[in-house]
């Protein structure tokens, strides 16, 4: 029997720019917030669990935006 698409809100996102919020929302699953942002999975998944090194080289950028995903259980 296939899986059936999960419908419940898990996930919010927070997308911020300085002190900019560009967006915020809440989502099924980190797949649906890959989507949404164009990235990787498996970079969503690392900002998620907190060890994407590579994009803190980038952290003292100006307009590089902050990412936050949190867990809503």
């Amino acid at each position: 029997m296939p899986r059936t698409k999960n419908i419940t809100p898990k996930y919010e996102l927070k997308v911020n720019c300085g002190d900019e919020n560009l967006h915020t929302g809440t989502y099924c699953s980190l797949k649906e917030i890959a989507s949404h942002l164009n990235f990787p999975y498996t970079t969503i998944t690392d900002i998620f669990q907190g060890r994407r090194v590579s994009l803190n080289s980038y952290a003292n950028c100006k307009y590089f935006p902050k990412i936050e995903i949190t867990n809503l259980n």
